[in-house]
């Protein structure tokens, strides 16, 4: 991942990203063991398009309060993206408001498909990582409002 970046659009999510289980008490009935590796990949398949929804939008820094596994951290690293996670969710939700970010808790909208919208975004005008002691921390710097 990249240790600065500018003009950057930042994604707040309030959910984790991992790879899609169906939901508990789905049952899927299979003929063929064969086809449990169909369900397999189309469940990374999900996980894919749902990163990439969000890529797609501009996104430049992720902010998620909980966790995202390797195999999804792997688009965003792909993308130049800066990534946080198990970010409080205070401070997430003030890092939305002072950015003008919406906080998403879900992707699926009210038809059940995952969409994610670019007015979603909050701004930034510089993110840069830097090593403090013994911790590294993201700065965020010119955000549309100060007061937080």
């Amino acid at each position: 991942m990249p240790s600065q970046l500018k003009n950057v659009k930042i994604a707040c999510l309030d959910m984790s990203i991992s790879k899609y289980r169906a939901q508990l008490g789905t049952n899927i009935l299979l003929n063929d063991p064969a086809e449990l590796e169909k369900v397999r990949q189309k469940e990374m398949d999900i996980t894919k398009e749902r990163c990439m929804k969000i890529i797609k939008s501009g996104a430049k820094l992720v902010i998620i309060s909980k966790t995202i596994d390797d195999f999804a951290m792997k688009y965003f690293v792909e993308a130049g993206a800066i990534l946080m996670r198990r970010v409080d969710r205070d401070k997430l939700k003030k890092i939305a408001k002072a950015s003008g970010a919406k906080l998403i808790s879900d992707l699926t909208d009210i038809e059940g498909d995952d969409k994610f919208d670019e007015s979603w975004l909050g701004e930034a005008e510089y993110v840069h990582e830097e090593h403090v002691s013994d911790w590294d921390y993201v700065f965020i710097e010119g955000l549309k409002s100060t007061k937080i």
